[in-house]
C-alpha cells in the first residue's frame, strides 16, 4: 500500500526552462514593446502633419494666388504657426491642435 501511495503523491517536477528560450521570450517582449511605442509615436506625428498641412492650406487659400504672398507662406509658415496655434494633450495618446485664425493670417501678410 504504501508503494502506491508514492506513486500517486510523487508528482514530477515540471521541466524547467532553458536559459535560451528565457532570452528569446524577453527578446519578443521587447520587440513588442518598441512596436507599440512606435505606433504610438506615428498616430502623433500624423495629427501633427496633418494640422501643418491644413494651415498651410488656409494661408494658400487666402494668399489668392499672389505670388509675393505664396512666398511668405513658405518662409513664415514654421515661425507663425509656432506664436499662433496651442497644442494640449486630449487624451492618453492623442493631442489636439488649435489655430488663432485671425492672428495666424495676420502673421503671414
Amino acid at each position: 500500500m504504501s508503494e502506491n501511495h508514492a506513486q500517486i503523491t510523487d508528482a514530477e517536477d515540471p521541466p524547467k526552462k532553458s536559459w535560451l528560450s528565457k532570452i528569446i521570450g524577453w527578446v519578443v517582449t521587447i520587440i513588442i514593446l518598441i512596436v507599440v511605442v512606435q505606433f504610438i509615436a506615428g498616430l502623433k506625428s500624423d495629427q501633427k502633419a496633418k494640422f501643418v498641412a491644413e494651415s498651410r492650406s488656409l494661408a494658400e487659400t487666402a494668399c489668392a494666388g499672389d505670388a509675393v504672398c505664396l512666398t511668405a507662406v513658405n518662409n513664415r509658415l514654421d515661425t507663425c504657426l509656432e506664436l499662433h496655434s496651442e497644442s494640449h494633450k486630449t487624451g492618453k495618446f492623442s493631442r489636439k491642435y488649435t489655430l488663432n485664425k485671425e492672428s495666424f493670417l495676420t502673421c503671414m501678410k
